[in-house]
């Protein structure tokens, strides 16, 4: 808020945590589009912050018991899914992509657990490790734990690896225009299932699977109508709608080993059966693997504009010649035609068949990039936790995490609410910290700092508009608490305030402005010359002596 010409604007801001000593540079560019070069400590963001605000920060205390449990829903859950367990310390690492990020912790020992070496000799065990391999999963969580009585002490350290990026196109993964999923070498039977929503009426759109060969000739194809090959490798679903989703299906299940020995490649195409594609929500392809329905990959056409056009010709499950694995590669070509008539679409076909024959699918590992990934880890020992964030980039890349030292009886603290006071009082000034325990308090606190220090009103008249807002008397008597406590260190280094009444000051506060009253005596008097008189200086020394020995202002 605005005040007069000296008055900086202030600044609000509300947590219940630590902060991070250190910005990433990284997360400076990703997240705040600015160039930086190198991390920039916490210490100097809160510094360039004063010089522009008054900055106060408002803590809402809670017990430790409260605070753990709130340290992070998301963690637990994951390690509930899992069954991970927990003991004397479980160390346990969290992400938020498909990509493989390895826990590593090397105990007092020198022994180092990972995915190479899930069980040590001093009891300690990885007992959950996910995205080695398929089915890959967005939401992974990793976890080291050694059971109860059998952590030994002595000190741990914790790192991060980037063992390597599931790139798009990888098993599970969401495939791009023109990318290419290398199956693996084992697959014997595919499912593809399309999808497809509208917003009105019922809108029905057709797959069909035509055949081509090894010179890239039209054999055969499978649709609604025609449901199966004479070979029997392939079976067509037909329709199935649920009008009250707003939503249809189709589903295509094959046989790779009963394929007719000329077939190259299949080609799935997607046609609308009486309007065009603008109609159509959100149509999607999944490739599953039959024997288990492992989902392979995806690809959606949902970012496409298709303007009057009626078919889009989804992906292609081919193989270089008859020893080759199998491929399915992205396409996504738009154009006409439908089930009532294919010479549109085949013609299309024959045109990206061309294409692709002069210059072939770039495969996901040409294409890829190396994002950076954020984690988080949960350091948690005789159950108290610590939790700690984090970004790493780069395949094998490393991060250490942590180091901390266990004599098996200590409680971590890093939740305590003194620890965290004391860090925040390292970057802001401690009376500008405004610690209470009813956090729908927060909103009054803020407005009596804006009413009292650039608005104008006394305390006195704050807590009127507080009783006359209807706030309840808990409420009232600790946000007055905290205003009188603020306002009394503020006086100190300001002038022309109104004074402040007793009864909203601890005993400590109005011992503390005594104090500053009589040292602001003292200057006043030796400014006209009163101290000459030595009976009255010996009287007000004696009465600084007893105000300073009961607050212990030497």
């Amino acid at each position: 808020m605005e005040g007069g010409a000296k008055q900086k604007p202030i600044f609000f801001f509300s947590g219940d945590e630590h902060y991070y000593e250190t910005l990433p540079a990284q997360q400076i560019r990703d997240y705040l589009g600015m160039p930086a070069e190198r991390d920039v400590p916490a210490a100097e963001i809160f510094a360039k912050l004063q010089e522009k605000y008054d900055v106060f920060f408002l803590f809402p205390r809670k017990s430790e018991a409260d605070r753990r449990k709130d340290i992070d829903v998301e963690l637990r859950k994951r390690l509930e899914r899992e069954g991970a367990k927990t003991g004397d310390i479980a160390i346990s690492l969290m992400w938020d992509s498909k990509h493989d990020l390895d826990l590593h912790v090397i105990a007092p020992s020198g022994e180092e657990l990972c995915f190479l070496h899930r069980k040590s000799a001093c009891l300690g065990e990885l007992d959950v490790d996910m995205n080695a391999g398929p089915p890959y999963s967005d939401e992974p969580v990793e976890n080291v734990y050694w059971p109860l009585g059998k952590a030994p002490a002595g000190e741990y350290k914790v790192f991060v690896e980037n063992f390597g990026y599931h790139k798009e196109g990888e098993a599970g993964a969401v495939l791009l225009k023109g990318q290419v999923f290398q199956a693996p070498p084992d697959l014997r039977s595919v499912q593809l299932t399309d999808t497809w929503h509208f917003a009105s009426g019922v809108k029905f759109l057709d797959a069909t699977a035509m055949f081509y060969d090894f010179e890239d000739n039209f054999l055969w194809h499978v649709d609604y109508r025609t449901k199966t090959t004479s070979d029997l490798s392939t079976v067509h679903s037909g329709d199935v709608m649920d009008n009250g989703a707003k939503k249809g299906s189709h589903t295509i299940n094959i046989n790779l080993e009963r394929f007719d020995p000329r077939v190259k490649a299949v080609i799935f195409t997607l046609t609308a059966w009486t309007e065009d594609l603008h109609v159509i929500i959100h149509p999607e392809v999944q490739f599953k693997n039959a024997a288990d329905s492992t989902l392979l990959c995806t690809y959606s056409l949902e970012d496409q504009p298709t303007g009057d056009k009626t078919a889009v010709t989804m992906c292609r499950l081919f193989r270089p010649d008859q020893a080759a694995s199998w491929q399915l590669e992205a396409v996504g070509e738009i154009g006409y035609g439908n089930v009532k008539d294919y010479t549109p679409v085949k013609a299309d076909i024959a045109a990206y068949l061309a294409r692709a024959a002069e210059a072939p699918p770039q495969h996901e590992a040409d294409m890829a990039e190396e994002p950076p990934i954020d984690f988080r880890c949960s350091i948690v020992v005789n159950s108290n936790a610590e939790m700690i964030d984090g970004t790493i980039q780069g395949t094998k890349a490393s991060s250490e995490v942590a180091s901390f030292t266990y004599t098996g009886t200590q409680a971590y603290d890093g939740y305590a609410d003194d620890s965290i006071l004391a860090q925040w009082s390292q970057v802001l000034p401690k009376h500008r910290i405004l610690s209470l325990t009813d956090s729908k308090g927060i909103v009054d606190v803020m407005l009596g700092v804006m009413a009292v220090s650039r608005g104008g009103l006394t305390l006195e008249e704050y807590h009127a508009d507080l009783v006359e807002r209807g706030q309840d008397d808990a409420r009232i008597q600790e946000v007055m608490g905290i205003l009188g406590t603020w306002w009394a260190q503020e006086v100190h280094t300001a002038v022309e305030f109104a004074p402040i009444p007793d009864k909203y000051l601890t005993e400590e506060d109005r011992l503390a402005a005594e104090l500053a009253a009589a040292k602001a005596t003292i200057a006043e008097l030796k400014n006209q010359e009163v101290m000459a008189n030595a009976p009255l200086q010996d009287l007000l020394k004696a009465d600084l002596v007893k105000i300073a020995s009961q607050t212990g202002d030497g």
